[in-house]
């Protein structure tokens, strides 16, 4: 009977204490924080709770961020991510119980963010040159996937800088993915084609356009044989189409170099040079 009393004593829920345990959750990466991200720590073990508390340090471990700076509450299982400041974070959350034993656990998040570059992504050239196409979007992550589309005149879909020789104006898409499997599309890259003397109409090659340079209009010698009239930039891009008219205005366009384009009724064409002052 007394050895029965001894064990009884021995395993009381007085005398056996659990051990603290949590968990911070998995590894995230986030491709964008239009929807905003939250942490998910979960109490495994705990005999009493005196608090819960979140802090963060970049993945060097060296770099102490406060944690209330990016996050909701730093005193809750589930805060929101509101901001970051590095690409990778690490989160640890420790649970301090009422006699002062703790436990811990961290998560580590990856966040991607992109960069684009405010420029006009288009060149011009004439049918049969080679131009290669150059990414304007770039990733704190290397990138390890690129993909243009489509797939005409192009050298390789599949890399940074391919060459295209597309006799038609086109425009190429470029999907890329960083290391962490995030994934943006680039600006479109439009490619002009230059207008050329080929197949130029002998009487539209006798019009004038005058004044050049000009500074509001413009005026053609004239308009009889013209069925429709372009003004494309020096890169080739169009900017307005037409139809017939002696007068146009062009005092809303920048200073520099145009081309206007007269398209005969016949089918033929020519390209005039202009300079806007």
């Amino acid at each position: 009977m007394r050895t029965l009393l001894i064990i009884l004593f021995l395993c009381s829920p007085f005398l056996v204490k659990s051990q603290c345990q949590i968990e911070a959750g998995e590894n995230q990466n986030i491709c964008e924080m239009d929807t905003v991200p939250s942490l998910n720590g979960r109490i495994i073990q705990a005999n009493s709770v005196a608090s819960i508390k979140w802090e963060a340090l970049t993945m060097d471990g060296k770099t102490n961020f406060w944690a209330s700076s990016m996050l909701s509450d730093t005193s809750i299982l589930d805060p929101l991510i509101q901001s970051h400041y590095e690409k990778s974070v690490t989160f640890y959350l420790t649970l301090t119980e009422t006699d002062g034993n703790t436990c811990m656990d961290s998560v580590i998040f990856n966040f991607s963010d992109w960069i684009f570059l405010t420029v006009d992504k288009a060149a011009a050239k004439f049918p049969n040159d080679t131009l290669e196409l150059w990414v304007a979007a770039f990733s704190n992550f290397p990138i390890v996937s690129y993909q243009w589309s489509p797939d005409y005149n192009i050298s390789d879909t599949g890399v940074e800088n391919p060459k295209v020789w597309n006799d038609t104006t086109t425009t190429y898409n470029l999907l890329l993915m960083d290391s962490i499997g995030c994934s943006v599309m680039d600006d479109p890259f439009e490619v002009f084609i230059r207008p050329t003397s080929i197949n130029s109409d002998p009487i539209l090659s006798q019009i004038r356009i005058f004044p050049n340079p000009a500074s509001e209009r413009i005026q053609l010698s004239d308009i009889n044989e013209i069925s429709a009239i372009e003004i494309r930039s020096q890169q080739g891009r169009l900017l307005r189409r037409l139809p017939t008219a002696r007068q146009i205005f062009i005092g809303n366009l920048p200073k520099g170099v145009y081309y206007v384009r007269l398209e005969g009724k016949n089918g033929g064409f020519t390209s005039k040079r202009i300079i806007k002052q």
